[in-house]
């Protein structure tokens, strides 16, 4: 894809960080690289950084990318594509029964995986293949990467950090929630350096505000692009507000449409 300068910028603060991370990985961190809303943040993370990562770094055996909605990955199914044919032995999957399949016919094969939140993080969503595949990367002693799209949802790590994070009880829901984010990913985060969220509005336990019950697992802001001023050339200035009252007589409200329509 055509990077414009903001995007350019977050990539190249992606490769340095990735670079230090070779060389001096940090584990037990779910690390958000954040980006405006309508930024490409996604298209760049599957267009550069997984690619990049998987170029970069050799040990790692499989990229892991995780979305709130398969629908989010079908739009994205020509880019991911796009992004492992270049790569040697590097198989594109969306389903982990793919993966074990592949690996088990070809060694060396190396994967990016793109499934939906649900399957990666509840087991009875993957029937237990999704374990089975977690396994095998542990008893292969090799490295994984995971991006998880919308990285400020569902993550939180435990029920007493909810209303501090987010701000409300959610009723009952307190005593059900299972954190299956954090029960999952605090395991690779003990492993792997690469465990990262893309995320627009990172909440209060994603910037390090609210740490987690059990303390195994931090999070952090890694990367936060662009700054406002960069974005100046993109934002509308708001100059008048004409109020609208619908309640009055016809004449005025037709006069106030009409003032409305002009100051456009």
């Amino acid at each position: 894809m055509q990077k414009d300068v903001n995007q350019q910028k977050y990539c190249d603060e992606f490769e340095k960080y990735i670079l230090g991370q070779v060389e001096n990985p940090k584990l037990n961190v779910f690390k958000l690289l954040q980006a405006p809303m309508g930024s490409g943040k996604t298209s760049v993370c599957v267009d550069h950084h997984i690619p990049h990562l998987m170029n970069v770094d050799k040990r790692v055996k499989i990229t892991i990318f995780t979305a709130p909605y398969k629908s989010i990955i079908q739009q994205k199914k020509a880019a991911f594509l796009e992004a492992a044919n270049p790569m040697k032995d590097v198989y594109f999957c969306e389903h982990p029964l793919e993966v074990l399949e592949i690996w088990e016919q070809i060694p060396k094969a190396r994967f990016i995986l793109a499934i939906t939140d649900s399957m990666a993080y509840i087991p009875r969503e993957s029937k237990g293949s999704m374990d089975k595949l977690i396994a095998l990367i542990d008893k292969e002693d090799v490295l994984d990467a995971w991006f998880k799209d919308e990285g400020h949802a569902g993550t939180v790590s435990d029920s007493p950090a909810i209303p501090l994070v987010q701000g409300n009880s959610w009723g009952k829901s307190n005593d059900t929630y299972k954190a299956t984010f954090y029960q999952r990913i605090k395991e690779r985060a003990k492993k792997s350096p690469y465990i990262f969220g893309l995320s627009a509005t990172p909440n209060r336990q994603n910037r390090g505000e609210v740490p987690t019950l059990d303390g195994v697992m931090s999070y952090e802001v890694i990367i936060s692009m662009p700054e406002a001023k960069d974005l100046w050339y993109r934002l509308g200035w708001l100059n008048d507000v004409t109020y609208f009252e619908p309640r009055g007589l016809f004449s005025e409200s037709k006069i106030t449409l009409q003032k409305m329509i002009k100051s456009v």
